[in-house]
This record gives structure tokens, C-alpha cells and sequence, in this order.
């Protein structure tokens, strides 16, 4: 293994493996006049010899590229040089144990063309990671690699592959339409994403037209395969749109993305997204559902999102009400707040709220409603704790006065209201369990 350097400025170029044990005692050549890119030039295996009588072909065929006289290449003080072309001396000469090797420069381009059009995606990356500057080239390629995996039915390593690529959101988007909602597929498609099979600059993407044209049928075990997969690349792109979002408000102006525009598109689109692959999987991962829907940060489309949780039953409750309450939808919120729409009959091994935390549920967020501040939702508070007064009136009165309402494991983490919570000295508040005997307490 030995490294290649541009003599001008000693870059790292590309480091060399001549594989099958091969260790090379001399070297020559490898040299080129100043009019050679040799920053964008590596180099590739031409030919090599490997017994006695190739070997003595190959050290001849060397000697007269090199411009040493036949008769005298064992007499160094009577050794001639002849003008050397650029081409001869751009070869790389390895000579080792009765074998030599020659290397000739190529452009790192030209390789990497060879290696794709052969589908050896992976050494094309490795290329890439053995050559400096080529970033840009491996972004490339890591996305061709999983339009090709995608299409062959491996979607976790195509997840894997549009993260290394930093893929647009959409992009994956619209290779899912049996997990993406019906209304954000009809909007990728006005946007005529879909005839976009080459990158920014132009590079072409044959793969890309491939998964686009011949869409996999999902259904059963590969949706929820495929659903998992995808999930994943959703939710590291969150990641990465809200570190971005977070880079720009901290006054990073360098960072890649304005934070209005990733709040106004990408981050909608990635939220949306990430809940309809979740509700895909087997099982459907309702809790994490339901704790991006209380993230501040979330920007799910409340239009996409509410028909697939609304489809869900009783099972989808508690992340349809998270939908509407966070979205300000308090009017919708508290016409589903109903037992019978809520609730299952049957709860055993089932994520579905039984009654007790339907109640509970719904006096917290009477509760908060009360205590929020706004009178419009003080009147939403009023209007509705009649029910829960005549089901559980102990339940209606911490709805009113701050109390802590909590049900076998299922304990109160709401932050208490600022009055109730820095009340003054002697303040009375109660706290309710639905399991043990309501204890009053003062703070």
C-alpha cells in the first residue's frame, strides 16, 4: 500500500493497495509536466507480470520508456536519458519479487463512471473515501446506491444510503405513496417532483428513473418493513432541520437552510411524514406519536394527518386529541372527548384508553384550558365539565382548582398552572387519585 502526492504541494491524492501480497522494492515514474491536472487525475492498474519471461518483457518495455539504453541499465556512470514524453513518465513502475506492476493516471471521474455504469456502488465509494475532494461525488453516488437498493426491495439500507446522500425529504416521499397521505401526494406531484431524475448539478440518475418508473407494491409485511425503514430517515432528518432551525436563530447565518423556510415546507412535510410511517409499522408506534404531537417544535399538516388517526378508532384517541390541541382545534378536540368514541369495550393488551383514562385525560385538559389564561378556552372550560361533574365530580372539582389528577401508573407530569403552583401561603388544593382516597393538601 503506498500513497500518491502532488510534488508541488505534497496534497494526499489517493492512497494504493496493490492487493494479493504484493510489496513493491522500487519504484519509478509517476511523474508529470506542469500542464497535467494532477489533482483530479488517480490511478488504476493496467497491467502487471508475473513470471520470469513477462517480467524480463515488462523491465525492457520499462527501461525504453524511460529512455535507458538497453546495454548499459547496469552501469549507472554510463546510463543516457532521452527526452521523457509526459505520458511515459505519468506511469507509475512497481518492480518486486519478480514482478512489476504499472499504474496509469486516470481521472478519478472516468473510474468512478466505470465503476457505476458496472452498479459497484461500493467501490465507487471507497474510491471516494481513498481520494481528497470528492465529497460532492460521494453525495452522488451514496443516492444513486439507494434509488438502486430501493428498487431491489432493501429499504433499510436505501434509508441508510439517502441519509449518507443528504436526500431531499421529498424525494423519499414520493417513493412511498401507499405510507405518504393522499393529500401530500397529490402536492409532490403538482410539483412535478417526480420528473427530477438528476441532481443539482445535472448528473444524471438512471436509478432514480428506475424506482420512480417501478414503485414496489407494499402491502402487509413489506409496508410495515418499508414503514420502519423510512421512519428512520424521517425522524434524523427532524433532527437535522431543527439543529439547522436552531444553528440560524442562534445568529449562525452560515447555516445551510433559512428557519422560516424550513418551518414553512420541509419540516411540514418531515413531521407528516414521520407520523404516517409510524402509524404504518407493526405495531403502529402510537406513543411516539403522540410525543412528537406535544413537541412545540412539531409542523405536521393537521388536514393530512387527522383522516389517518381518525381511521384508527378508539386505538388512534389520544393522538388525534395531542393533533387538534396542538393545533389550536379545541372546538374539534372537545367534540371528540366523547366515552363511547374514545374508549375500548375490550382494553386488555390494547394501547386504547379504558374510562378511567378517558376521565383522566379529559379533566387535564379541561384543567389546563381553565387555567391557560384565555377566556375563550376558560369559557370552552365551563361549557364542558358539566359531564365529567356528574361521571366523577371529584375529577370536575380539580378541573377548577389546580389539582393533581392521577390514575394507577398513569401520573399527572402537566406542569400545574402558575396561580395554583406559586399559590400564596394557605392556598388549598386537593389531590386526586382515582385509586386511593382524595387526600387534601395546602402549599
Amino acid at each position: 500500500m503506498f500513497q500518491v502526492h502532488f510534488v508541488a504541494t505534497l496534497t494526499h491524492i489517493q492512497t494504493i493497495s496493490l492487493g494479493n501480497g504484493f510489496t513493491a522494492t522500487a519504484l519509478c515514474g509517476g511523474a508529470l509536466d506542469e500542464s497535467y491536472d494532477v489533482e483530479s487525475k488517480s490511478v488504476v492498474d493496467v497491467s502487471t507480470a508475473t513470471d520470469d519471461s513477462e517480467f524480463q518483457k515488462f523491465a525492457g518495455t520499462v527501461a525504453g520508456s524511460l529512455g535507458v539504453h538497453e546495454g548499459q541499465r547496469d552501469c549507472d556512470k554510463h546510463r543516457k536519458r532521452k527526452s521523457i514524453p509526459p505520458s511515459c513518465l505519468g506511469n507509475l513502475y512497481c518492480f518486486g519479487d519478480r514482478k512489476g506492476v504499472v499504474l496509469q493516471m486516470l481521472p478519478v471521474g472516468r473510474q468512478l463512471q466505470a465503476l457505476l455504469d458496472s452498479a459497484r456502488y461500493e467501490d465507487a465509494l471507497a474510491l471516494c473515501a481513498s481520494c481528497t475532494d470528492c465529497r460532492h461525488e460521494a453525495l452522488i453516488i451514496e443516492e444513486r446506491y439507494a434509488y438502486a437498493l430501493y428498487s431491489r426491495g432493501d429499504f433499510e439500507g436505501a434509508s441508510q444510503h439517502w441519509l449518507n446522500a443528504e436526500a431531499a425529504p421529498e424525494a423519499v416521499a414520493e417513493l412511498f405513496p401507499s405510507i405518504c397521505p393522499p393529500e401530500l401526494s397529490l402536492l409532490l406531484a403538482s410539483k412535478k417532483t417526480s420528473l427530477q431524475t438528476s441532481d443539482q448539478s445535472g448528473t444524471s440518475m438512471p436509478e432514480k428513473y428506475d424506482a420512480l418508473l417501478l414503485k414496489p407494491i407494499l402491502r402487509g409485511a413489506s409496508l410495515s418493513r418499508a414503514a420502519a425503514a423510512i421512519a428512520s430517515f424521517f425522524a434524523v432528518a427532524r433532527r437535522r432541520l431543527i439543529s439547522c432551525v436552531t444553528e440560524y436563530s442562534d445568529g449562525n447565518r452560515s447555516s445551510k437552510c433559512d428557519a422560516s423556510e424550513v418551518q414553512d415546507t420541509q419540516l411540514v412535510l418531515v413531521d407528516t411524514m414521520l407520523i404516517a410511517a409510524w402509524l404504518q409499522c407493526s405495531p403502529p408506534r402510537v406513543e411516539d406519536v403522540v410525543f412528537l404531537l406535544q413537541d412545540p417544535s412539531q409542523q405536521c399538516e393537521l388536514e393530512y394527518v387527522a383522516p389517518l388517526l381518525a381511521a384508527g378508532g378508539a386505538l388512534y384517541a389520544e393522538p388525534l386529541l395531542w393533533l387538534y390541541r396542538s393545533k389550536q382545534a379545541h372546538q374539534r378536540a372537545l367534540a371528540l372527548l366523547v366515552e363511547d368514541r374514545c374508549c375500548a369495550e375490550n382494553n386488555e393488551g390494547s394501547q386504547a384508553w379504558d374510562r378511567d383514562r378517558f376521565r383522566c385525560w379529559k379533566a387535564r385538559y379541561l384543567r389546563w384550558l381553565w387555567f391557560s389564561g384565555e377566556p375563550r378556552n376558560a369559557s370552552l372550560a365551563i361549557e364542558h365539565a358539566a359531564p365529567v361533574f356528574s361521571t366523577a365530580p371529584a375529577l370536575g372539582l380539580a378541573v377548577f382548582t389546580g389539582a393533581k389528577i392521577s390514575v394507577r401508573d398513569d401520573q399527572d407530569d402537566i406542569i400545574m398552572p402558575l396561580p395554583i403552583r406559586n399559590g400564596g401561603a394557605g392556598q388549598f388544593a386537593a389531590s386526586f387519585d382515582l385509586n386511593q382516597k382524595q387526600q387534601p393538601y395546602f402549599f
